[in-house]
């Protein structure tokens, strides 16, 4: 279960009206037009599978596997199977911070020549930034701070968790 020193920063229904807030966001921008969402693992499946059952119409879901070699340089361990060209790419992140390896995966998918590369972060937390790189669909902005769970964890540990937790200082 969840662990006595984190606090409560953003509870599940709170993240759960983000969401559908984006979700409502997502459907007016890509209004009839073929959508493809690209779920960065392991981090973002959590928000991915609840964003994707908010929108309430045609997508295609696909995931990758970005990793850091020694040399920290980029690199995908796994790509996409599916077929973007001529649709809409949509990279759904749980948290948009140094933006290091989405700036990659941008790039990356922009070889496919797809309609258009977009990001969708449940968090934006541009003062770790160090890419210039930038969601086009936001569901909250943070300050600098450590969050875990819904996605986010400390060593593998609180992905599960339901909400956006803090440790307690």
């Amino acid at each position: 279960m969840e662990n006595k020193d984190l606090i409560i920063y953003i509870d599940k229904k709170e993240i759960k009206e983000v969401i559908i807030s984006l979700a409502e966001q997502i459907q007016n921008h890509y209004y009839q037009k073929p959508l493809v969402l690209i779920c960065p693992l392991v981090g973002s499946m959590i928000f991915m599978s609840d964003l994707a059952r908010h929108l309430h119409m045609p997508v295609e879901i696909d995931f990758v596997h970005l990793t850091n070699n020694r040399n920290n340089t980029t690199r995908l361990s796994t790509d996409i199977t599916c077929d973007i060209e001529n649709k809409h790419a949509l990279i759904v992140k749980e948290i948009l911070d140094e933006g290091k390896k989405i700036k990659f995966l941008k790039e990356r998918l922009f070889l496919s020549k797809p309609a258009s590369v977009k990001i969708a972060a449940l968090l934006d937390k541009t003062s770790r930034r160090t890419n210039d790189i930038k969601a086009d669909f936001i569901g909250k902005s943070i300050e600098d701070r450590f969050v875990l769970g819904y996605g986010m964890d400390n060593n593998l540990i609180g992905r599960n968790y339901p909400n956006i937790y803090n440790p307690k200082q």
